[in-house]
């Protein structure tokens, strides 16, 4: 529902997907929104029933606040640092290599299955390959 990077004048658009949304978490949520808001800023309280029409009109409310704030309340890309997803193996070949070859560098055994992915490889793969995909 783009509150934090808020660019597009598609309201309508936004509107029904924030329908859609909605509807969806209220299948996975025994049928409440628990949907946090804060009150005061710095705590929270949490609304379970709000109609769709509450919802607009407090979307409406935020794009009218936001306008006073810098670039009109278009916010900044969001970046993710690699770091931050568990994902920092740079490469994931050269790592399973070493977990093989230990830390000495020498090997402690021939370590490459049938399909030609090494051992230890397949702790840190996909589905047992290491794109995630079969090739």
């Amino acid at each position: 529902m783009e509150l934090s990077i808020d660019r597009s004048n598609a309201s309508r658009l936004q509107q029904l997907i924030a329908a859609r949304a909605t509807q969806a978490i209220l299948k996975t949520r025994d049928g409440l929104l628990r949907a946090a808001v804060p009150s005061p800023l710095g705590s929270c309280k949490f609304l379970s029933d709000i109609t769709n029409e509450e919802m607009f009109a407090a979307l409406r409310r935020h794009k009218e606040l936001m306008k006073e704030y810098p670039r009109a309340g278009a916010g900044i890309e969001a970046y993710v640092d690699a770091s931050d997803t568990g994902y920092t193996i740079k490469d994931p070949q050269t790592h399973a290599q070493k977990m093989v070859m230990g830390v000495d560098g020498e090997e402690k055994r021939k370590s490459v299955f049938s399909d030609g992915v090494l051992n230890g490889l397949r702790e840190i793969a996909v589905n047992g390959y290491p794109n995630g995909l079969r090739n």
